[in-house]
């Protein structure tokens, strides 16, 4: 089906209100994803919200607008995010870019509910990066509405203060799910995904330890908690404090593997 794309600009302490009133509020919204300012100016606050509605045409003459996206320009878009990766400079040029390039902000047009997603909304091929000396690194925290704004304005003090190399941040909204065990849909919640750079070297993963417990404990005050599997970097009383069935999670392996012959990383880590 045709959906009608449309991209607005807002701050980020309007989004919780606009949220509630104009996209869990509108039952023509299908689809959203926001993604706030990495820009030195506006920092974490400028915030693109992307939405797509069903359209008022249920065929559009057009057929060339069903054919799949593919990802286009990836040399070029490589270059500018590997700019952003070194340069404040280029995390400015990549944010101004998303809202007049790629988000188009206040620009409407139509678009297949199968390419939504696609580039130049989801491109991947462009972030592609090898390096002996440095990672991207992606984590995950989901924070109740009412405390989105308190929770932005400490990653905001987290990340200025550590000096954190911020590539890209995504907002998308998870409902209530009491259906798994080890559930990260405790409460109905925005996921916010952080996108960083790491160096590999020991004092590199040392910082980013440090980040990954600011932001564990900065979820945690809000009532949140974080995605349970990226990086050994979180305690365990960090771990049991977002997910208290852990034991019982643990116990559980135990008793239907009780000779361990299933193990990684996580569970060599955590479970003892």
């Amino acid at each position: 089906n045709i959906l009608d794309k449309e991209a607005l600009l807002l701050d980020y302490k309007d989004f919780p209100e606009f949220f509630r009133k104009n996209i869990i509020g509108d039952p023509k919204v299908e689809l959203f994803i926001a993604r706030p300012s990495i820009s030195s100016g506006s920092f974490l606050r400028e915030t693109i919200v992307n939405l797509w509605k069903t359209a008022d045409i249920q065929k559009n003459s057009d057929d060339a607008i069903y054919d799949l996206l593919g990802e286009e320009n990836v040399i070029r878009d490589r270059f500018f995010f590997s700019l952003s990766r070194e340069f404040d400079l280029g995390k400015d040029l990549r944010w101004y870019l998303q809202k007049e390039l790629v988000a188009q902000v206040d620009k409407k047009y139509f678009i297949s509910r199968n390419n939504s997603m696609r580039p130049p909304t989801a491109p991947l091929k462009f972030l592609d990066h090898i390096s002996p000396y440095n990672s991207d690194i992606i984590q995950e925290y989901f924070i109740p509405i009412d405390n989105f704004v308190s929770f932005i304005d400490g990653m905001r003090l987290i990340l200025n203060e550590q000096k954190v190399n911020l590539l890209g941040v995504t907002i998308r909204y998870v409902p209530k799910n009491n259906e798994t065990f080890l559930t990260y849909g405790k409460k109905e919640a925005f996921s916010i995904v952080v996108y960083s750079n790491q160096k590999l070297s020991d004092s590199g993963m040392e910082k980013a330890q440090k980040m990954t417990r600011s932001l564990v404990d900065l979820a945690l005050y809000n009532a949140g908690i974080y995605y349970l599997t990226y990086q050994k970097f979180y305690t365990k009383n960090q771990m049991k404090s977002a997910y208290p069935e852990i034991d019982q999670f643990f116990a559980k392996k135990i008793e239907y593997d009780p000779k361990e012959l299933f193990q990684n990383k996580f569970y060599n880590r955590y479970s003892k």
